[in-house]
């Protein structure tokens, strides 16, 4: 048995297909001393009893590139059920690790995908928690829905202890705050008038804005990694 003794949120883009970690992971001398990796977590919009394609891709290519996630790193799943969380954790089979790491298919369906790759594995839940969360200096971690041209798996940063941004922090988002401070300054400089009779900028401006939030819409997967004593 073992127990999560932090979480850290490392630098990531995600969308609803797949996720995109850093080529290194976290590491602190002082922090996570005496921790090892247990594996990660994601959350979903739909429970399914064993891991979907891309996340047995991801966790096969995680244990691939890094010898000290062993064969007993997990994934942890949290679906957003109707009025409800689930959360189940899920190991790979020697069949899931082999095809995973070779697969290159991020389709819904790759070739050679076998629900059995994945096996259930126990998960106990406490209401007494002692641990820590840690988030790379600056706190920004999400790199999906305002930051992607940023975003690169050779990305540096360290870690330190701090709560999480949200997923919809300004922060990850600066340029959907510049268009809404924009149109706030042509209101104050008292253009909104005269731009509705005369020209169609403010209207377009608002178009790009509504724009640029159904597209962030379009993203809602947060990982993490997970470290235990």
């Amino acid at each position: 048995m073992k127990e999560i003794k932090a979480i850290a949120w490392v630098p990531q883009r995600g969308s609803n297909n797949n996720i995109e970690f850093p080529s290194r992971l976290p590491k602190d001398d002082f922090l996570l001393k005496d921790l090892e990796p247990l594996g990660w977590v994601k959350t979903q919009s739909l429970e399914i009893p064993h891991l979907s394609p891309t996340d047995v891709t991801t966790q096969a290519k995680l244990m691939a590139e890094h010898p000290e996630w062993g064969s007993s790193s997990i994934c942890i799943t949290a679906s957003f059920t109707p009025g409800s969380v689930s959360l189940s954790a899920h190991s790979l089979t020697v069949a899931g690790f082999e095809w995973g790491r070779k697969n290159l298919d991020t389709s819904v369906n790759p070739p050679g995908f076998n629900p059995n790759m994945s096996e259930r594995v126990q998960l106990l839940l406490s209401d007494r928690i002692l641990g820590m969360t840690m988030v790379p200096e600056g706190r920004i971690w999400n790199y999906g829905i305002g930051l992607t041209q940023l975003w690169s798996p050779n990305i540096s940063y360290n870690m330190i202890l701090d709560t999480p941004l949200l997923f919809w922090a300004e922060e990850h988002r600066p340029a959907a705050f510049l268009t809404v401070s924009f149109i706030k300054h042509l209101v104050s400089l008292g253009y909104v008038a005269h731009l509705h009779k005369s020209s169609s900028l403010l209207l377009k401006a608002r178009i790009v804005l509504m724009l640029k939030i159904v597209s962030h819409d379009s993203f809602g997967m947060l990982s993490y990694f997970c470290t235990y004593k």
